[in-house]
């Protein structure tokens, strides 16, 4: 048997496997999309195509509050899609957005005493002091993509998302701090 037949028959093979796994990839699918309703709440918790507003963690809210789908001991139930994640300002700009003006919190969290007595009172990156304790969160329908003046003096941001006229990123080079100053 020479190489290229070892080669097709080879590929054969596998295009048969994966012809078969995605067969069952659809099957399995169409399974779930056309089972009903769980009965009992704790099957709500990790669900793939249903929630509970019960079960969204804290960093977690339902926008826009979709279509209900039905009703489990009084509660109602939306569709998993309709569960956005909230972050605070600081981690918006770390992905290159920022939050647009005047916009309201989607979710406020009081601090807990543990990091109240860590953080004392301090100010954010926009100057507003935190005097209450409390977390605002936005959702990413709050904010807008965040443009940046000309780069001065070679500074650095977080994403590639951030990066401004005159910079150069190179996120595949992590060992920049071997590099001798003769180098530069």
């Amino acid at each position: 048997m020479n190489i290229a037949t070892k080669i097709a028959e080879f590929s054969r093979r596998n295009s048969f496997i994966a012809t078969r796994s995605s067969l069952e990839d659809m099957e399995l699918e169409t399974r779930a999309l056309t089972e009903p309703l769980p009965t009992n709440q704790q099957a709500y918790r990790n669900h793939r195509l249903y929630i509970i507003e019960r079960w969204l963690n804290k960093y977690q809210i339902l926008y826009p509050k979709g279509p209900v789908l039905g009703f489990c001991s009084g509660h109602p139930v939306y569709p998993r899609s309709c569960v956005e994640t909230l972050k605070r300002k600081e981690k918006w700009l770390r992905k290159g957005l920022q939050v647009k003006a005047n916009e309201i919190p989607a979710k406020v969290l009081k601090h807990s005493r543990k990091q109240n007595k860590e953080q004392d009172v301090k100010d954010d990156d926009y100057g507003e002091e935190d005097c209450g304790g409390t977390v605002a969160l936005y959702g990413q329908w709050q904010t807008e993509p965040l443009f940046l003046p000309p780069a001065e003096n070679g500074l650095c941001y977080f994403c590639s998302s951030q990066i401004i006229i005159g910079v150069l990123q190179c996120p595949n080079f992590p060992s920049w701090g071997r590099l001798s100053p003769n180098c530069w």
